[in-house]
Formats: C-alpha cells, structure tokens, sequence
C-alpha cells in the first residue's frame, strides 16, 4: 500500500472520535425534535390542527416522524454499544488497491447521486420558506447554507485522497442535512411552539405571534402528502448520512489498525498533513461526465442561490409604512407583506379598503388588522379575493354598524375573523356566511342582546367562539349543538348562571372564560363532568367553593381572583387583580381589552392596547 493510501488512514483515524461524538450528538438532538414534533401533532385539538395546516396529524405525519426518531435511537444505541475488534485481513487490503477508475466512479455516483435528489429538496425547502418566514435573516442563513454547499461540496469529488473526496464529502454532506433538517426548526422555529402549545396558549392569541408562527407550521410539519413524502426523504437523508459517515469512519479505522504498522508514526503524520493541506495539487479535473455534469449543476445552483441573498439584501423594495411583517420570496421584485396593519389615526386618511392592492403589498397577504377605521359598513367582502392565503381579517375600533351580505363570499383559506369594539346591536349578515374552515369568532365589545337560534347551523366550524363586553344575559339552546367548540369567551356580560345543560353538552370544550358576570353560583356539576377544562370566573360574585373542588381553585384550573371567596379567605390559588372589569386571564394576553385598558391600574393591558394608540 502506498504512503497516499496510508497517509488518508491515518486521517481517518485521528478524526474518529471527534466524527463519533458529534454523530451522538446529532441523533439526540435528531431525537429530541422528532419527538417533541410528535408530540406536539399528537397532543393538537383539531383547531389547532387546522390552525397550524398539518397533515393527517393523528396518523401518516406523526408515524412518519416517530419512526424517525426511534430509527435514530437505534443508532444511537448501536454507537454506544462496544463493538469487538476485528482483525482485518489481507484480501480486504486488496479490495482497496483494485480498479482505482471502477472504484472511484461508483463511489463518485453514488455520492453525487445522493446529494442530487438531496440537493433539489433542499433548495424547494428553502423557496417555501422564503415565502413563510417573516425572520428574513433566517430564511438566508437557510439559503446560504445550501449555496456554500453546492459551491463547495463538488469540489472534493477531484481529489485524488480517499480521505477528501470520501470522509471530507460525507462529513459535509451530513452537517449540511442535519443543520437544514433538524438545527434551523430545532433551534429557531420549535421552543415558541412548545412554549405556547405547553405552557401558556394566550401567547397564540397575539396577532404577530400567529403570523410568524402558524406560518413557519406550513414548513416545519407536511402540509399535505407530497410534502410529508418531501420530509421523510430530507429526515432519511440526515440519518442516511451520518450514518454512512460513522460506518465510513469505522471501517476505514479498522483497516488502518491492520496494514500501517509498516510505516512509522512521523512518516503517516506527515504523508497525512500534505494530504490535508495541498488539496488543490491533488484536484484532477479530467474525470468522467457525469462529475462534471454534476460540478456545472452544483456551481449554478449554488450561484443561483447566492446572487438571490444578495438581491434580496441590496435591491429588493421594502414594504411601506403599515406592513408589520413581510417576506422575501425569491426572485420577487415587490413587497410581500405578510401581516398588514391599517391604522387610520396613523396616517391612513383614505378610504380603509381601497388601500388594498396586491401592487403595493403583494398578493401573500396571511393577517390583515383595521385599527380606529371608519367602517361602519364594514368592507366589501370581495376586496379579500386577491389575497388567496389570508388567514385572519380583524376589524377594531372601526364604528361597525351593520355589515351587510353583497353577494361576496369569504377566502375558503380565511380562520380567524373578528370584529372587536364597535357599534354593532345585531350580528350582521357576513357572520351568516363564514369560510367553510373558519375557526376563530369574535365578537367582543358590541351592543348585541341577543343572539338568534339560527346561528347554530352557520357556525358548525367554529372552534373558539369570542362574545366578550356584550350585552349577553344567555345563549340560545341550540348553542349545545356546536360540538366542535374548544373555547367559549362570555366574559363582561350579564350572565347570572353557568346553564346546568353545559355540564353534559359541548364535548370538545376546553375553556370557558365567565370573568367579570354577575355570577354568583359556583359550577359545580360543570367542574365535575369536565375535570379538565380551564375555568375563569375572576370578578364574580362566588364566595364559596364545595371542598371536593378547593383543589382546583389552588391549582388555578378554576381562577376566582376578584371574588367575595377570594376577598374573605386565604385560600391557595387566589390572586390580585388590577381592576374589578379585568381578570388575571385577560391582562397581558395579547389583546386589548378596554376593561384592562382604561384603569391605570392595570398599566394599559400590559401594553396590549398600545395598537390603539396613533404611532
């Protein structure tokens, strides 16, 4: 065997243990994200299922992504396992000196074929992303790390040392999957989902937090099954990768225990070193064409790439004054505002609607927010069909009066819509006709007394309902029928009771906010039939709690801060409030609620109002 040969060995060999340890460590993390995406598919409601834009949550995605984290498991364990040495015999030398052109031309073909199919799934992800990260400096770290590789990686495959164009490419190849795969969701995109998903879900009531982060879902999960296909195969090649790599590593380790002792420890530290570092005297260009097919495709995608980041960074026109979040799709030469904020006390004199126009804010709009505009007939519904990805549409502060039906019907990719503070007595027509898929209501701060039995069959797909600081003293009977309810906000109304019918109705309800009403009978039978449902009876009249259920209240499942029960006992689970019109629920919950707003007590909502305050 020649120095060259044994020279590449020895390299192999001294960079093991440093491979194996960061191998470890990648399929933790590997494991840690697939189970924490598992888990959160698995623990999703439906609505946020929908919210989210997950495929098949409960079934195909979860499989997918728990199989993936016990396949890295297994390897994990197969690592750690002491392995026995093997003696390496002389035929296996030979298998190495054999055909140096055969041998190099399947490695090469093999590798690059893989990087191919790789490759073009890793640059696709990256265009979705550039349209749903509103972090633009994180959709270019994403993309830069694809076009260094493509401008780089190719490189190594005219090297003539085993240990360049084999250790070096595997090496690369896997940081390169596992960074776009697994580090970029794992370290920027998952921690606020778990943190709201698990902790506090009112951080998924702020309006920038649905825009930044119910997108970036629709690239983190498949949203349908050719991206769960397009997933499995980025998640196999991570794992394919490191595993080759670590396979690689130990073979090639094994082969030099048994054929280096011939040379002696300088002479392979030195052999090793040129190897290393005089990599461009080893390039040999004159290769076979389907190397150098594979290098052209490389370098242009890779350039591609580049020159789109600097166009982005240097040319590209930024949104104008009102847009709060925008994106930075590819090769587009206008703005594509992604959460559009229309505040008419701040400098939007026109009239609100006619300031809609794909030219200025492009077509990608995903929340669009009217704050303090003069709309007393509300919008004409059919100005919302040039944006086909509008996710919510909320009108506050904006004098409704009526909203008649025109004959428009709403985006089918609509979910939230919500009318907060107006002038509102009835519930206007357009709420008779929602999207077929809309999920959030809201209908707070109005003059509405009631509401009529019909609704029910318009709002089956209504899966939080928000009829806050009305004038609402009951709900029809036939609200019992709405089964896909999980949130019911009726709080700062005139309700009396908890309807006893509610204990046995309702099925999927998980939150039932009562604060601020009049109530002065503690729910009992409700609590009991539905242990784990939130409930907030903060400002109430209750002043005493069956002893069966004191735990709850000290668990704060039930809030009853602001209470005579509160007020007279030092029982656990009971806390302050700002005012008697704002629950501990409310305040700091990333909406405006003038009930927490106008005491100065409670600091402006924790700054939630501060939207309604000209900028």
């Amino acid at each position: 065997m020649d120095k060259s040969h044994l020279g590449d060995l020895w390299l192999i060999a001294a960079a093991r243990h440093p491979i194996l340890w960061l191998a470890v460590l990648k399929h933790i993390l590997s494991i840690v994200f697939l189970v924490a995406c598992t888990a959160i598919m698995l623990k999703a409601t439906p609505s946020e299922e929908i919210l989210a834009g997950i495929y098949m949550a409960k079934s195909a995605s979860p499989l997918v992504f728990g199989t993936f984290a016990l396949l890295n498991a297994l390897a994990l364990a197969a690592m750690l396992q002491p392995r026995k040495s093997a003696k390496v015999a002389g035929p296996t030398i030979a298998h190495l000196r054999r055909s140096r052109t055969r041998r190099f031309f399947s490695h090469d073909v093999t590798l690059m074929a893989f990087q191919t199919i790789e490759t073009t799934i890793q640059v696709l992800q990256a265009y979705r992303l550039s349209l749903y990260c509103v972090d633009i400096s994180i959709a270019t770290a994403y993309a830069l790390v694809i076009s260094v590789a493509c401008l780089g990686i190719p490189w190594l495959f005219f090297s003539t040392h085993s240990f360049v164009k084999t250790t070096l490419v595997l090496f690369f190849n896997s940081f390169v999957s596992f960074v776009l795969t697994i580090g970029f969701a794992l370290t920027r995109f998952l921690p606020p989902l778990l943190t709201a998903h698990f902790h506090d879900k009112r951080t998924e009531y702020s309006l920038l937090w649905m825009t930044r982060y119910l997108s970036l879902t629709r690239f983190m999960f498949p949203i349908s099954a050719m991206e769960l296909v397009a997933k499995s195969i980025l998640l196999a090649s991570s794992l394919v990768n490191l595993r080759r790599l670590v396979a690689h590593v130990r073979r090639t380790t094994a082969l030099r225990r048994g054929s280096v002792m011939s040379l002696s420890g300088l002479s392979m530290r030195k052999t090793s070193f040129v190897a290393l570092v005089q990599v461009k005297r080893t390039l040999r260009f004159r290769r076979q064409r389907a190397q150098q097919v594979f290098f052209v495709a490389q370098q242009l995608v890779g350039a591609a790439i580049l020159s789109n980041v600097l166009y982005i960074h240097a040319v590209r026109p930024r949104c104008p004054h009102g847009c709060a979040l925008e994106t930075a799709p590819w090769f587009q030469a206008q703005c594509t505002c992604r959460y559009l904020v229309i505040n008419c006390k701040d400098g939007h004199n026109h009239e609100a609607s006619s300031l809609l126009s794909t030219r200025t804010w492009g077509a990608d709009l995903f929340m669009l927010h009217f704050v303090q505009c003069p709309l007393p007939n509300g919008i004409d519904v059919g100005t919302l069909a040039p944006f086909p990805s509008l996710f919510g549409l909320v009108l506050e502060s904006s004098h409704l009066t009526n909203w008649l039906f025109n004959g428009s019907f709403w985006p089918a990719s609509l979910l939230l819509l919500e009318s907060r503070y107006s002038n509102l007595s009835l519930v206007p027509e357009v709420f008779y006709t929602l999207p077929p898929r809309l999920q959030v209501l809201t209908l707070r701060g109005n003059h509405v007394r009631h509401l009529p039995e019909t609704l029910v069959s318009h709002w089956q797909s209504v899966s939080m309902l928000l009829l806050s600081e009305t004038y609402l003293s009951s709900v029809p009977e036939s609200f019992l029928q709405l089964d896909r309810l999980e949130r019911l906000d009726l709080g700062s109304n005139r309700f009396t009771t908890i309807p006893t019918a509610w204990a046995t109705a309702l099925p999927a309800l998980t939150r039932l906010e009562m604060a601020n009403n009049n109530i002065t009978e503690f729910p009992t039978n409700l609590l009991q039939s539905k242990p784990e449902m939130l409930v907030d009876l903060s400002n109430t009249h209750i002043d005493s709690v069956p002893p069966s259920l004191q735990a709850d209240v000290a668990s704060r499942r039930v809030l009853l801060d602001g209470t005579p029960y509160c007020a007279s006992t030092s029982a656990a689970g009971c806390a302050s409030v700002c005012a008697t019109t704002c629950s501990t629920l409310q305040w700091g919950d990333n909406v405006c609620h003038v009930g927490c707003n106008e005491p100065s007590a409670c600091g402006g909502d924790g700054g939630d109002c501060s939207a309604l305050v000209s900028t």
